[in-house]
């Protein structure tokens, strides 16, 4: 607005004492009589002034164009009040698939302050697995000043999928399951797996969980008392907990298991129905599907938690990265292939 001044951040850096190394915030010191605790320490950085996942992400809220796309027509507007958009700056066009840059161009711009210019791309047609995405990069001496990210229009590979189902064996609690080069066993007294052999060596460190604890932010200070063991009366203990096997059946290379999660000393909060399917090749399905209580308040998380061995612990994965990211707090990242 003409005579509003908006996107003010409280506040700049962390406000800690750093000592031995430690940085030190209320509570911290001896013969305090009064604190903030950590109230100041909410800083877009740190106290050192090094960035945080919310600086990054301060820095794509402020960044200074917006992209638009209309089938192969981009548009690209310039936020700056004075500064012009041309040859002082470098605008990097790259088509992107399954986390594999194709092509990449660079476009001369050339727009006034609050204005757009329109771009006419050459897109190719290609198909993918995970999908095919145009990034804009708009950098000057050489540092990234913005970036914007538009899926495009792709037909999707459909992977060959092998529908033989695994060999299986039942050995008293154990459930034995094998195929080319993996031996997987699966416990019907917890319900999930407790070893998973590849090629002869073990992946897993500990059986495989299903969890919704997590460590609670700094927003969630009076939430967690119905989630956690804070006080005996109010939580669900889900940080103290037990998973409960009402039944766990073989039939036809699927195994069924009816189960539910409930904290220490409480009756449960989630029953569920867990499915899975183990195919020739390795690959396993996992299909869970549940119900949480009336009157327990929202889950902190739903998952599987597996803890691998340490030497297993780097993997790749396409989704949002390379920062950290959450459903309301992603614009610095962008989806591709990241390790």
């Amino acid at each position: 607005y003409p005579k509003l001044s908006g996107g003010c951040i409280w506040e700049w850096a962390d406000h800690v004492v750093t000592v031995d190394g430690v940085e030190k915030y209320g509570g911290d010191f001896e013969g305090e009589l009064t604190n903030d605790f950590n109230f100041c320490c909410d800083g877009i950085l740190f106290a050192d002034r090094s960035f945080k996942a919310g600086t990054l992400e301060m820095k794509t809220a402020y960044q200074p164009i917006r992209t638009f796309l209309n089938d192969r027509t981009l548009t690209v507007k310039n936020l700056y009040d004075f500064t012009n958009l041309n040859s002082d700056f470098e605008f990097i066009c790259e088509i992107e698939r399954d986390g594999e840059v194709i092509e990449t161009k660079t476009i001369e711009l050339n727009i006034a302050p609050h204005s757009e210019q329109e771009i006419g791309l050459d897109i190719p047609n290609v198909s993918s697995k995970y999908g095919v995405y145009l990034n804009c990069h708009l950098l000057k001496n050489d540092f990234e000043l913005a970036h914007t990210q538009h899926k495009l229009e792709s037909q999707v590979i459909k992977e060959a999928v092998c529908e033989k189902k695994a060999e299986f064996s039942e050995i008293g609690e154990n459930i034995l399951i094998s195929g080319e080069g993996f031996e997987y066993t699966f416990s019907k007294f917890y319900g999930n797996f407790i070893s998973l052999k590849i090629d002869g060596k073990e992946k897993l460190a500990e059986r495989i969980g299903i969890t919704t604890w997590r460590a609670p932010i700094d927003n969630e200070r009076y939430i967690k008392n119905k989630w956690g063991n804070y006080n005996v009366w109010e939580g669900e203990n889900m940080d103290c907990l037990f998973t409960k096997i009402y039944s766990c059946k073989l039939k036809n290379g699927v195994i069924t298991v009816s189960g539910s999660l409930a904290g220490v000393s409480r009756m449960p909060f989630f029953r569920y129905t867990l499915t899975i399917e183990v195919l020739a090749d390795g690959r396993i399905n996992f299909d869970l599907a549940g119900d949480v209580r009336e009157n327990v308040f929202w889950l902190p998380r739903l998952g599987f938690e597996l803890k691998l061995i340490g030497e297993d612990k780097e993997f790749s994965y396409f989704g949002n990265g390379p920062y950290e990211s959450y459903i309301d707090k992603h614009h610095a990242s962008r989806l591709g292939r990241f390790e």
